[in-house]
């Protein structure tokens, strides 16, 4: 990577409009988490069935709602798969959420998390189960957060069909 590359071009066509990165590895363990909120534009939506009507029909993803809206996850990395080492770091969960925007076809949001192992951070007495299960727990949380996602106007208004209260 340059010094001149933006968070928009690591995030492709989308635009990067939040990002969350742990303040340093989970001591011990040497686990950290990050946190990428992206918005995507939907190109040729017109053209063909748009992403509500995609979502539904989408076997083998788990289909949801956030903040009311449809929503899809489209990638996960089990604590079963042979993980890679990249970077320095071994990638233990992964998970990217797409949900559709209220009032906008055109438009989607990706929240994708990612939960990484520093190669060597880990103590050794911490085991590879110990390590998952903090990563499971971390991605555990990124579920949990997405559940409070609340969708606002251009006031400030919130726009959900569920209760705020």
């Amino acid at each position: 990577m340059s010094a001149t590359t933006s968070l928009e071009e690591l995030a492709g066509l989308g635009r990067v409009l939040d990002t969350y990165v742990t303040a340093g590895p989970v001591p011990g363990c040497g686990v950290s988490l990050s946190i990428v909120v992206t918005s995507v534009a939907v190109e040729d939506a017109g053209q063909r069935a748009g992403p509500r009507e995609s979502f539904a029909g989408a076997r083998g993803r788990q289909s949801l709602l956030i903040g009311g809206e449809p929503a899809i996850c489209v990638s996960s990395v089990s604590s079963g798969v042979e993980r890679p080492v990249t970077g320095g770091m071994r990638v233990l969960r992964a998970k990217t959420v797409i949900s559709c925007v209220p009032g906008d076809d055109d438009v989607l949001i990706s929240f994708a998390v990612m939960v990484a192992q520093l190669e060597g951070g880990a103590s050794p007495d911490t085991s590879e189960d110990e390590a998952q299960a903090v990563a499971d727990a971390l991605v555990e949380l990124f579920d949990a957060m997405m559940t409070t996602v609340r969708w606002l106007d251009d006031q400030g208004r919130v726009i959900t069909d569920r209760p705020t209260t």
